[in-house]
């Protein structure tokens, strides 16, 4: 390769630089200021601990403004001391706390970035946009990979890692810390030693670009995009949709998850401000979210923030709502068992999977079987599925993801598909949000359907279908009159629940019945246990 010519890069790429730069350094400090008020200790003896919020700690910002195979690629690395001063001495740093913080840490810095003023008119100076959710520049995005030969690395050392282990367990899905682990394999694997690169010399990477089919006036722009000031965010309406999305994830969540949501909301707005703006905006939205929140903790109790204690009446009306479907669909006395004996011996299972395998193979309508995995459930189920096929009954398995029905297809031999499948044939929708909607019932009596409806399968009673409508009109249609005083009469009933019992002082069961309470467990010497949902053994 000839020596490299030395020469400043025009004044334009260095005002570019700059306003970046100052794009990240004003996300570090954002950072900064959340480490110092959110971050704790624990302070006291082992079991009586007391949540103390840090006074005093280190933090370390570093720019890189190249990556580690020589590309452009401007970031810092921000890095926390684990000794940090609380209560009159030095303590150590509770990561617990900061692992909880992570999302709301990442959205922030995002937030800040593509919420910066000069920023965006740098961009646009440039005929560039940035897209505020996935932090790319749209029109360059067809060219990252050639500027990012370290992230296509990982990436494939990643998709090798994940497909070796898929091969060895089929139909299972790995958890958060096993990909916590790939993903640090995957970046540790052959990774490259530094490489020196000067950033006055830009003639390199311009020619990589050329090469790859880069040309500044061939960009494909997209049409003019409309950018929002905080004013033109509501910020009830921003807390409310951040209560969705915490919802559609877990029925507990932490203030943090909230200030995530709330983040992220505010990012995909296209919001143009100052980073001061910004935490004023999601700090009043922070505490209007969490104030329309209960905890489920008892009253006086300590709510440490990175313990996910909140709630929300919508969530405790869909556990009720389920509790009593289950309970509902309880029989009114145990239903026969078959005779399981020949094939389960046939196929090796120990005597829990075999009174498990009995249960399933029944008219139960619920049964409910834990197990570990490589616990044998699905040996379990295919004696199951064999038994039920001899006595006449059909079976098909619904699975959490579309890769494990199939696996559970090829194994079992049944039909499978997605819970989310079903869910949709069904005629449910959910929006970005995470807010399910039913699609209207329209009487088959009706002359004309909406613009754009068409005819569906699906059919609960004759004369009744669904109609898919337009997502447009879905979201316009309302429930009925009775839909909507079913649902004021059950959050009347459930505010008044609230007030007077406290969640953590109510026994947790499916079943409004004792009777019917089937809360599984495992033990230590049966790696797999049963009870019938309807009669606990």
């Amino acid at each position: 390769m000839p020596p490299r010519a030395c020469r400043s890069p025009p004044r334009s790429t260095r005002k570019s630089q700059k306003r970046s730069d100052a794009a990240q350094q004003d996300a570090a400090r954002e950072i900064q200021r959340f480490h110092g008020q959110h971050s704790v200790t624990l302070a006291g003896p082992r079991g009586a601990q007391e949540v103390l919020p840090i006074e005093q700690m280190q933090t370390v910002a570093i720019t890189h403004k190249t990556s580690r195979a020589g590309d452009p690629h401007r970031h810092i690395h921000f890095q926390i001391g684990t000794r940090v001063w609380a209560g009159g001495k030095r303590r150590e740093l509770t990561t617990a706390a900061l692992f909880q913080q992570q999302g709301a840490i990442r959205a922030l810095g995002t937030a800040v970035i593509a919420a910066h003023p000069q920023l965006a008119q740098t961009l646009t100076d440039h005929g560039l946009t940035l897209d505020p959710v996935s932090g790319e520049v749209t029109e360059l995005e067809p060219f990252n990979a050639v500027m990012s030969k370290r992230s296509s690395q990982i990436r494939r050392n990643l998709e090798r890692m994940e497909t070796e282990w898929e091969a060895k367990h089929p139909g299972e899905t790995p958890g958060p810390v096993l990909t916590a682990r790939m993903q640090d394999a995957a970046w540790a694997f052959q990774r490259p030693g530094k490489k020196p690169a000067d950033l006055e010399d830009e003639q390199w990477w311009r020619q990589e670009l050329r090469e790859a089919g880069y040309e500044a006036d061939q960009l494909q722009r997209p049409d003019d995009v409309a950018t929002a000031s905080l004013d033109d965010l509501s910020v009830q309406q921003v807390a409310s949709r951040a209560l969705d999305r915490c919802a559609a994830v877990a029925s507990t969540w932490t203030s943090h998850s909230v200030r995530e949501h709330l983040t992220r909301i505010t990012t995909e707005a296209g919001v143009q401000a100052t980073p001061a703006d910004l935490h004023e905006l999601i700090d009043l939205a922070t505490g209007v979210a969490t104030g329309d929140c209960f905890s489920v903790l008892p009253p006086g109790m300590v709510q440490p923030e990175h313990v996910a204690d909140l709630t929300s009446l919508g969530v405790v009306a869909a556990q009720a709502a389920l509790r009593d479907r289950l309970a509902a669909a309880a029989p009114g006395r145990e239903p026969e068992h078959p005779d399981v004996a020949d094939a389960a011996q046939a196929a090796g299972l120990d005597a829990g999977q075999t009174i498990a395998a009995t249960a399933v193979a029944s008219t139960d309508p619920l049964v409910i079987v834990e197990g570990a995995a490589g616990a044998g459930k699905t040996t379990m189920l295919g004696v199951a599925i064999e038994v039920a096929r001899e006595q006449g009954r059909a079976s098909r398995m619904i699975a959490p993801t579309l890769r494990a029905a199939q696996v559970a297809h090829e194994e079992l031999g049944v039909p499978a598909t997605s819970v989310a499948a079903l869910v949709y044939a069904h005629g449910w929708r959910w929006n970005e949000d995470g807010v399910w909607t039913r699609l209207a019932i329209w009487s088959a009596s009706r002359s004309r359907l909406p613009n754009g409806a068409t005819r569906s399968p699906l059919s609960r009673r004759t004369g009744d279908r669904y109609d898919i409508a337009s997502e447009q009109a879905i979201e316009r249609r309302v429930r009925s009159a009775a839909e909507r005083a079913d649902a004021q009469h059950a959050r009347a009933a459930l505010r008044a629940r609230a007030a007077s019992v406290h969640p953590a002082h109510t026994e947790r069961r499916f079943f409004t019945d004792p009777q019917y309470d089937c809360q599984s467990t495992l033990h230590d010497a049966r790696p797999l246990r049963y009870r019938s949902a309807a009669h606990p053994r």
